[in-house]
């Protein structure tokens, strides 16, 4: 295995201040090119030849992305382009799987990514206070999500529930998650036959659709809110991080291949009916 870079690179002689994206459609392209990017660098470790390029990976910063204060001594201003709800696990750090440098995400992050009052406040303080520079709201689940799980095995077996999470704090994550898990089971028992519950890979199934169904659902809630607050022309979209291929997916995927242009942001549903249908087609493909 040859040796592979991972490098902030601040090149004083290039001091050019990186434009905002113009709209939430250069935003998402933008989040999803950087993925691909991480992803060609995460691939190029499996790899004993090839150019040097390939092997690195760099994320051009400039004084601004620093820091570094301006001419008279101001403190840089505050400019993310997106707004991102995130789960708490450690092993999803958006600044480095979506490749951006400092000052450009403004990064939420709770167990589940679920949409606790708190985490809609700082949000709503994204959007209110930083619009001139926001253009589009992510919301970010990831594959094997121990929140999901502890919400799938009490729904399996509700006898757990005040032995998986001992505390109320505790309660109130996977109290969330119970609805998005719900939807889950019914969508894969309409998939797969009501038999479909007796297969030794259901609780994989399930779990892996419930985070689909809670980061889809927790994004429609968030369109929801945005469109409440005079907010709904920001674009709202979601995505579930892949632990095991590093890719940003909308849907349960298993096809084999290491094809980096599957790698999607889709938009929040703006509907119940739409929100039914998507939950469905997760189900599908998770049994697929």
């Amino acid at each position: 295995m040859r040796p592979i870079d991972f490098i902030y690179r601040f090149d004083p002689e290039r001091q050019e201040r990186k434009p905002l994206p113009e709209n939430g459609a250069a935003a998402r392209r933008l989040l999803e090119e950087g993925n691909r990017l991480f992803v060609r660098w995460i691939e190029s470790c499996k790899l004993d030849s090839g150019p040097p390029e390939q092997h690195r990976y760099i994320v051009h910063y400039n004084a601004e992305d620093l820091g570094l204060p301006g001419a008279s001594g101001e403190v840089v201003k505050q400019a993310p382009f997106a707004a991102l709800l995130g789960c708490a696990d450690a092993r999803v750090p958006a600044e480095i799987i979506f490749g951006q440098p400092r000052n450009n995400l403004f990064v939420v992050r709770l167990a589940g990514n679920v949409l606790s009052d708190e985490c809609l406040g700082s949000l709503d303080f994204a959007v209110n206070h930083l619009g001139d520079s926001i253009r589009i709201v992510v919301v970010l689940g990831h594959t094997m999500c121990g929140a999901v799980a502890a919400a799938v095995d009490t729904y399996l077996n509700p006898w757990s529930y005040l032995e998986e999470t001992t505390t109320h704090a505790l309660r109130s994550i996977v109290d969330r998650i119970f609805i998005p898990v719900r939807k889950a089971a019914r969508s894969l028992r309409s998939s797969g036959g009501i038999e479909v519950d007796r297969s030794l890979a259901y609780r994989d199934a399930l779990v892996e659709t419930a985070v689909f169904v809670n980061t889809a659902q927790t994004a429609y809630d968030l369109r929801r809110s945005l469109d409440e607050i005079d907010r709904g022309d920001l674009q709202v979209v979601y995505g579930v991080y892949d632990l095991s291929t590093h890719r940003v997916r909308s849907l349960p995927q298993h096809r084999p291949g290491s094809d980096v242009a599957e790698i999607c942001l889709a938009d929040a549903p703006a509907s119940l009916e739409e929100f039914e249908a998507l939950t469905n087609l997760m189900a599908f493909n998770s049994l697929a």
